[in-house]
């Protein structure tokens, strides 16, 4: 973990006009405003001697505390509970990970009745047993003799020593053909584990990982203040982009995920690695973020007209509408809106004036990532 140098700390406590020295320099002060100095000065003084013991020790530890607060005040040395609570106030909790979950395979004789009750406890016989508990009764039918128990382990409370927590849960992690035993006189016959694991075990978040992951979200609340308009700004310098559209952006880790969109739709793979490439070489260093080419999607459009072009007219004019929203050229179709919202109906108006239309289908959304490319079917209204 970090650690503030000591000389930095020592700076910053004389910036507050502290200092070891700071009581006794005061009590001398006193002192002498009240003409008694030579009487407080005196170590043989038993009055002198209470007030080292009261006062002048006991600021001594005072500042020996607050050197040991002053770090857990900043983000970068916080450890353990003091991490914790930088964390809160940015929105995130530590992962205190997960506890293993197995499950045991028991024997008994037939016709022999058990009942184990919930905290049933099964241990690993090893020379520090792993302890497993039942999560429900374990009621088997007298007649039966093969039965199986769900397991929960019992780890260990996270604790923080020296600023990480303790790894409880990994280890957990049971092997098949161990020998097991169980903590109450039950009459089982036989206990295995074939390594049937319900739940792998997790161990809690340390305070590396946990500092990363509020760092990286204090990195991403900034770069959403105006970050984005720089990297769009630079991604359609690469020839070849047209549009980029920022899809997603991950708090926990400053990922970016962004979508890249041709002249055409979709770009080629040598201008989307090279995108990529520009990106990594001028992202902020706490940014990160990922590159793709739009993909295209089918919608079938079924356009009905009179007084019209021709079925080929009518199709270009689908088509050119569609490149347009693409190319930006005309106010575009919003990710994540209904197709109904688009203003494809206006356009045909304005460029066949007595056209006369009927779009199906009504509702579609546009997903982010991809865009539009019309199967449009024309016809004649009666």
């Amino acid at each position: 973990m970090p650690a503030m140098d000591e000389t930095k700390l020592e700076t910053l406590v004389n910036e507050l006009g502290l200092s070891d020295n700071y009581m006794a320099d005061q009590i001398q002060a006193e002192a002498a405003k009240q003409g008694i100095s030579s009487i407080v000065g005196a170590l043989s003084d038993p009055f002198t001697r209470l007030l080292d013991i009261c006062l002048v020790g006991a600021w001594l530890l005072v500042m020996a505390a607050f050197r040991l607060l002053i770090p857990q005040l900043y983000l970068r040395y916080a450890t353990g509970h003091w991490l914790d609570e930088q964390g809160l106030d940015n929105g995130l909790e530590r992962d205190l990970g997960t506890k293993t979950k197995l499950t045991l395979d028991l024997v008994k004789a037939a016709g022999t009745p058990l009942s184990a009750p919930i905290g049933t406890v099964f241990y690993i016989l090893e020379s520090s047993p792993r302890r497993y508990q039942t999560l429900v009764d374990i009621t088997p039918l007298d007649a039966d003799t093969n039965f199986t128990a769900q397991v929960e382990a019992i780890c260990p409370e996270s604790l923080y020593l020296d600023g990480r927590a303790q790894v409880f849960s990994t280890a957990y992690n049971a092997a098949a053909g161990l020998d097991w035993a169980c903590e109450s006189q039950l009459s089982f016959s036989g206990i295995t584990f074939a390594g049937v694991t319900d739940l792998a075990g997790t161990d809690p978040e340390d305070d590396e990982a946990y500092r990363a992951r509020i760092i990286n979200l204090r990195s991403l609340k900034n770069f959403l203040l105006g970050g984005w308009l720089y990297y769009e700004r630079l991604l359609k310098t690469v020839a070849g982009v047209a549009q980029c559209t920022l899809d997603s952006a991950d708090p926990n880790t400053a990922m970016m995920s962004i979508t890249l969109y041709g002249e055409t739709g979709q770009v080629p793979g040598a201008t989307l690695s090279e995108a990529q490439a520009l990106f990594d070489a001028e992202k902020m260093k706490t940014d990160h973020g990922v590159l793709n080419a739009a993909a295209p999607l089918n919608i079938d459009i079924e356009l009905l007209y009179k007084n019209g072009g021709t079925d080929a007219e009518t199709r270009q004019k689908v088509a050119d509408f569609f490149q347009g929203k693409m190319n930006g050229t005309r106010e575009g179709i919003i990710q994540g809106t209904d197709f109904e919202a688009s203003d494809l109906h206006d356009y045909a108006q304005e460029t066949w004036p007595d056209l006369k239309t009927r779009i199906t289908p009504q509702s579609m959304a546009l997903p982010t990532g991809n865009f539009f490319t019309p199967t449009t079917t024309p016809g004649i209204l009666p």
